[in-house]
């Protein structure tokens, strides 16, 4: 009996033992999972700003020439029509007596000059919007208030344009950020859509924009952005 009992002592010390260590297991594992979870917390919100200072600082027209660097796409230079009434556009590579290579999306393409009716060369027409003149600025207690000018240099209507400010501390921290749209001309679209947020090509437009600074963070200096779309 005593033999016994010495035994079930033993056996319940090993267990406790061993439950402890499983604890002191989990506690531990569950301690390093936890520190992993803030860490990726803290890098996707890292992640979060990168991107939104990306696409603040990024127009459709600079998204295009990256896509077309990334992909390796040509830009379209010229317009063959065929004989046939089939259109192919691309850049205009090579020309010999009897054919023309044509740099296409999908690669090089050779026609013979038998089967075209005629090659047209293609003009974009894109707008350009660029800050006019120097930017006022304005600090007051709790904003700073930014007012200048912008100017379309390009070829075309420039359709919802807008300024963006961003304001960093010495750091280069973004601390606060805002956007305005620039009024400007009436126009109607084919869709039958009405604006008033247009800018013509030589226009030059008033803006201004406002920026709220949030308590106790103190500006250095900042950035400044202007964005538009092109709409048929």
């Amino acid at each position: 009996m005593k033999k016994t009992i010495t035994i079930l002592l033993a056996l319940t010390i090993v267990y406790n033992l061993t439950a402890q260590e499983k604890d002191t297991s989990v506690e531990k594992q569950f301690f390093i999972l936890q520190k992993t979870i803030d860490d990726l917390k803290k890098e996707m919100t890292e992640l979060r700003e990168k991107v939104y200072e990306m696409e603040l600082r990024t127009s459709p027209n600079q998204i295009k020439q990256q896509v077309l660097r990334t992909l390796n796409l040509p830009e379209y230079t010229h317009t063959v029509i065929l004989k046939n009434g089939s259109i192919v556009k691309g850049k205009l590579v090579k020309e010999s007596m009897d054919e023309v290579m044509i740099q296409t999306d999908v690669g090089y393409l050779k026609i013979l000059k038998k089967d075209i009716d005629h090659i047209s060369d293609i003009n974009y027409k894109e707008a350009k919007l660029v800050f006019f003149g120097p930017i006022e600025e304005k600090v007051f207690e709790n904003r700073i208030e930014y007012e200048g000018r912008i100017k379309n240099t390009g070829l075309r209507r420039a359709d919802f344009p807008r300024v963006i400010i961003e304001v960093y501390d010495e750091k280069a921290k973004l601390i606060a950020s805002d956007t305005t749209y620039v009024e400007g001309n009436h126009f109607i679209y084919k869709t039958g859509v009405e604006t008033d947020c247009t800018i013509e090509p030589e226009q030059v437009l008033p803006f201004k924009c406002v920026v709220y600074i949030p308590e106790g963070r103190k500006p250095s200096y900042y950035i400044k952005r202007v964005l538009w779309e092109e709409f048929e």
